[in-house]
This record gives C-alpha cells, structure tokens and sequence, in this order.
C-alpha cells in the first residue's frame, strides 16, 4: 500500500479547503432553510386570499342554471328594453308616432354594446345619401308612405344594444375577479371566458330583433294593435343554448380540483 507524501503546508490547504466546503454548505441549507421560514407566512396570506376570493366566485356561479346566470345579467329586461326601441321604431316609421323616449325602459340603460357594421354605417359614412335621409328623419318628424316605410324598414337592425347598470356592474365584478393576481392564470382565463360568453348571449338579442323586425308589417297593421304587442314571440325565437352554464361549471371543476376538495374531504 502506497503512502502519500505530504508536507505540512498540504495538510493545512487541504484542511482549509474542506472547511469552507462545509461551511459553505451549511450557509447554503441554512439559506434554503430561513427562506422557507420566512416565506411561509407569506404563502400563508396568499392562500388565505385565494379561498376568500375563490369563495367570491363560488358564490357567483355555484348551482345556478343558465336561466340563473342570465337573470344575472339582467338578460330580460335588456331584452324587453331593446324590442320596444324597435318597435318604438316601427311606430315612427309607419303610423308617424313620436314615443316619449324618457317614459320607455331603454331610457333607463346608460350604456350600449355596438354592432361593428352598424356602426361603420351610421357613424362612419354619415355622407351617404340614404344614412342622411334616415338621419334626418330621426331628427324630425316625417310622413312616410306604407311604400316608403316597408323601405325603409326592409333594412332596419337594431344594431345598439342598450344594457343596463346591472349588467354593467355585473360584468366589472367578474372582471375585477379575472384582473386579481391572488388567482392562478388558468382560473382567470375561464372568468375572461365566461364574460366572452356573456357578450354573446347579449350581442344574440340583436340578431333575434333585427330578424323578427321584418315580421312587424305583417303582425302589426295598425297603431292599436302594436300598442297591445307583447314581446314574448320575440323571446321565444331567442336561441336555446347552455354557454353560460358550461363555463360556470368549468370554473367550479377549477376550484375544486384546485383545493383537492375530495382527497381533502377524506384526509
């Protein structure tokens, strides 16, 4: 067996050497160690946070049914509110009928979500001969022949869609939740979701409008028989669908399976 020759200035670097190896390590564990300490309650008060906002959006979406969520966005009354503007529209354009607008449920809602076309067509090409001529009777009182009238309406869409300060409240309250960094990326992606869907399900009431306008000549022939109209058949050709259910279940399956919920339970 061989013997290693060393002096006593090797014996003494080597020594050196392994104590601050090992001085170093316990300094780095010792780091790691205080970090997680210190960070603890710091991921304490996350947590603590993400259930109380998590609760929020629980609360929110948790055993509702599409008509649930819908009443939640004032989906009827936006809906009423918009069939009377058109048939307000109507009335003008055929019985020459001026409507206090002030006394109609659209006046009560303060904000609108506009159709892109439609707006390109009366705001942007002002210049248009026919645009001016509907502009100019929306600001004056005009007789229109039937022939002129069925026209003139044979082009109508509502376009604007007037919604209300509950909807408006509602849907900053979702986006406030979405806009937290307390909650994961993925939660705040199926709450920016369900506000897509929420547009939808309103930007739908003007397509639904504009189609059954065109049935207004032919159910309506004189004054006294709009002013008995209900809105219901309108409504009832609104489409059928469960987008916002979907979503809202989306999000509670998040949660859930972010708190673990049923391994939890049975810990």
């Amino acid at each position: 067996m061989g013997w290693l020759n060393l002096n006593l200035e090797d014996i003494k670097n080597i020594f050196n050497t392994l104590f601050f190896i090992t001085t170093g390590t316990v300094a780095i564990l010792t780091f790691r160690q205080a970090r997680k300490t210190v960070l603890q309650p710091l991921r304490t008060e996350v947590f603590k946070e993400q259930i109380k906002i998590m609760g929020e959006i629980l609360e929110l979406f948790n055993g509702k049914s599409q008509i649930d969520l819908r009443n939640d966005l004032d989906f009827r009354r936006i809906f009423e509110g918009n069939c009377l503007r058109m048939f307000d529209s109507f009335a003008k354009y055929f019985f020459n009928v001026k409507v206090n607008k002030e006394n109609r449920l659209y006046s009560e809602f303060p904000s609108a979500i506009v159709n892109a076309d439609y707006f390109k067509k009366n705001f942007a090409l002002a210049d248009n001969d026919v645009n001016n001529r509907e502009v100019a009777a929306s600001k004056e009182q005009v007789i229109y022949s039937n022939e002129e009238a069925l026209e003139i309406w044979s082009r109508y869409q509502l376009g604007m869609i007037s919604v209300s300060n509950e909807f408006s409240t509602y849907e900053k309250k979702i986006y406030k939740l979405a806009s937290s960094p307390m909650i994961p990326t993925e939660l705040s992606d199926l709450l920016n979701e369900y506000m897509k869907e929420m547009h939808k399900c309103i930007t739908k009431i003007d397509e639904v409008v504009t189609r059954c306008a065109q049935e207004m000549p032919d159910r309506y022939k004189n004054i006294d028989s709009l002013r008995m109209a209900s809105t219901n058949w309108i409504y009832s050709v609104y489409p059928k669908d469960e987008g916002l259910e979907e979503c809202a279940k989306n999000i509670i399956v998040y949660i859930r399976n972010y708190f673990d919920t049923d391994n939890l339970i049975k810990k």
